[in-house]
């Protein structure tokens, strides 16, 4: 007799594996669907006073930028955190009370550099290190270039040259703080 296999045939290790198989799937699906539910409950848990829901993790709240911790921060510039970004030149310094960078006031008052400007034509001219005769320092104000300080003036004066008439002309006076004068010519 020859048997022919036609349809199914009964095997009893299939079908207790395959119920196995079925029991370790509804076991883990149950257990991924109560860690999902624990996750919500931890993650967003009702407020007891309105039920509306809080996070339970917070942000950490940013810390405030301070001017004056010590660090040039990239929000601060000299204008104006200069406790921490100091001044850009030597001709600045901080003011501590305003926190920003002002220029430095020359140390010379305008009599004094009047004086030292005078002089130094008058010394000029008379030992004849110049045509420009001095007639009048004025303008005086406070200067700051190459890191320097000081003073700048007009001074008017006559020009005396070898030929030709004497003619009125201007230059530029300059007095550092150390009392050094730098003539400035105008073409």
């Amino acid at each position: 007799m020859n048997q022919q296999y036609r349809g199914e045939m009964d095997v009893p290790e299939f079908e207790e594996g395959k119920k196995a198989g079925n029991k370790l799937i509804l076991m883990v699906a149950g257990l991924v669907i109560i860690i999902a539910a624990a996750a919500v409950i931890l993650l967003f848990p009702q407020n007891e006073d309105n039920g509306t829901e809080t996070p339970a993790l917070s942000p950490t709240p940013t810390p405030k930028p301070v001017c004056g911790n010590g660090v040039c921060e990239y929000f601060e510039k000299p204008d104006d955190c200069c406790i921490d970004c100091f001044c850009y030149g030597a001709t600045e310094v901080c003011n501590k009370q305003k926190n920003r960078c002002e220029i430095k006031i020359s140390k010379l008052s305008s009599e004094e550099a009047k004086r030292l400007i005078e002089n130094y034509y008058q010394e000029a001219y008379k030992k004849g290190g110049t045509d420009f005769e001095l007639t009048n320092v004025t303008d005086i104000e406070n200067y700051n270039f190459e890191n320097k300080v000081g003073k700048r003036a007009l001074v008017l004066g006559i020009h005396h040259p070898a030929e030709g008439e004497p003619f009125e002309d201007y230059e530029t006076a300059l007095v550092s703080d150390d009392g050094k004068v730098t003539a400035i010519e105008h073409a």
